[in-house]
């Protein structure tokens, strides 16, 4: 049997019928505050203050409390590569929200302290599977209330919060602008952190967050594969050159990779290989659940891409780079900087 797919410009495999306008409007759930927000190319609106003259959608408005403004004002490349406007919007949505995570792991005590911000108009959540209650022939097993973890609220958005919201606001603003690669693999590295937190399947995410990791580092006519090894040097590199110990940042209580003796680089080869590599060459426990990864492995991993992200845009050594070829070299000389220091 075969599948012969429309043609024309509105047909989609998903859902999506094509636009060319540069305003859009779309339900959020997963916030709740009385006051505007504005990061990117999106403005945050609570109901109460949305003034704009246009009807919403009761299902857009009836279990939400926000509403995300996204201007579509990139330069032209955007618009000649991308399927269209509406697209377009999206992306520069969830790369908004991408950075209001980033924004919250930054000023958070916990990094597991997070929220589930959603492009939604059910106003509805999942949550992770292993959080679902369930009934034994004992008894009905209830998990901590996590609701608080959920939603973004007004209590979030304290002064650590907001200062680092617009610095980051600063610099992604300046990659729109300057719309170089590396600036653009930030910007999508922002895009998939949305993709990374509101994916309920774990082992998913740490999916996610290999192909955003090798993204950073693979330059666009680099035609050589970056693996495991490489990438964890990488990480360690920068991680050394900024002090950064990726496994004390994990909370004690949840985190069991503290009492191994194997260090930052065995760990994380560790890790992409049995669930990364391991599932993409079919090699699947019949046992073992499907999605089960532990928690402290998805911290490490999630941690290490907030981290990376932070120094790309954070630390001056690298915010004014134009390419990713740019940004490899540079953190071979400052291996080779630290090695004669070290002599």
């Amino acid at each position: 049997m075969s599948f012969l797919f429309p043609t024309n410009i509105e047909s989609r495999l998903y859902e999506h019928r094509g636009s060319n306008a540069t305003v859009f409007y779309f339900p959020i759930t997963g916030m709740i505050i009385t006051q505007p927000l504005k990061i990117g190319k999106c403005d945050y609106i609570p109901l109460s203050l949305f003034k704009e003259q246009i009807k919403l959608p009761q299902n857009m408005v009836e279990n939400i409390s926000v509403i995300a403004k996204t201007t579509v004002d990139v330069p032209e490349n955007w618009i000649k590569n991308a399927i269209d406007n509406y697209s377009i919007a999206l992306q520069l949505t969830k790369q908004s929200i991408g950075a209001i995570y980033l924004s919250i792991y930054n000023s958070k005590k916990r990094c597991d302290n997070n929220r589930r911000i959603v492009i939604s108009p059910i106003g509805k959540h999942e949550v992770d599977e292993g959080l679902v209650i369930y009934q034994t022939n004992l008894s009905t097993r209830n998990t901590t209330d996590v609701s608080s973890t959920l939603f973004f609220s007004d209590k979030d958005a304290s002064d650590l919060f907001l200062a680092n919201l617009d610095t980051i606001n600063n610099q992604i603003l300046m990659y729109y602008s300057n719309n170089n690669e590396y600036g653009n693999k930030i910007l999508k590295s922002l895009e998939i952190i949305y993709c990374i937190n509101n994916e309920i399947y774990s082992n998913e995410r740490i999916l996610k967050i290999c192909a955003a990791l090798s993204m950073l580092f693979k330059a666009d006519n680099d035609t050589k594969d970056v693996d495991s090894p490489w990438i964890a040097s990488r990480l360690n590199q920068l991680f050394h050159y900024r002090s950064v110990n990726i496994i004390e940042k994990i909370p004690e209580t949840v985190n069991c990779l503290k009492k191994t003796k194997k260090n930052y680089n065995e760990i994380f080869i560790d890790i992409y290989s049995r669930i990364r590599n391991s599932f993409m060459h079919g090699i699947i426990d019949p046992y073992q659940e499907f999605t089960v990864i532990t928690t402290d492995e998805y911290l490490l991993y999630i941690v290490s891409l907030y981290e990376l992200i932070d120094i790309l845009i954070l630390d001056g050594s690298f915010n004014s780079l134009q390419t990713t070829k740019e940004l490899v070299e540079r953190i071979k000389q400052i291996e080779l900087s630290h090695k004669s220091k070290t002599l």
